[in-house]
């Protein structure tokens, strides 16, 4: 019955998002020696099933995109200063989440422009 209780506490506490592996280390957490198959029968038993997250989709808008005509005909390597920039962005992962660095480079002198971080 502690047992029973124990996981539909933890269900709910949870929003119902844990599965098996962590219902099983709450529970351990909390004192129960149970194994992970008696957590997925009671899990069965209890009808308590995790949620899980939607698979993401970008907004399509309904109209097609516009390809931005290619000016550079893929020549990286101009005479003069400040007539081509190119920019990229790299995601990080931090213990805080994700961390954003987005980077504009002039392509004479390869030198960075400027820069911007966010989480």
């Amino acid at each position: 019955m502690r047992l029973k209780a124990a996981m539909q506490q933890i269900h709910s506490d949870m929003d119902a998002t844990y599965g098996k592996r962590r219902m099983l280390s709450e529970l351990k957490e909390m004192g129960f020696t149970v194994g992970l198959e008696k957590v997925r029968r009671w899990m069965k038993r209890l009808s308590l099933v995790a949620k899980r997250p939607k698979q993401h989709r970008y907004p399509s808008g309904g109209a097609a995109s516009v390809i931005a005509p290619n000016k550079l005909n893929r020549q990286f390597n101009p005479e003069q200063l400040n007539t081509y920039w190119s920019g990229d962005i790299t995601y990080i992962r931090t213990q805080q989440g994700w961390l954003y660095l987005a980077i504009i480079m002039d392509l004479c002198s390869r030198r960075v422009i400027s820069w911007a971080l966010r989480l």
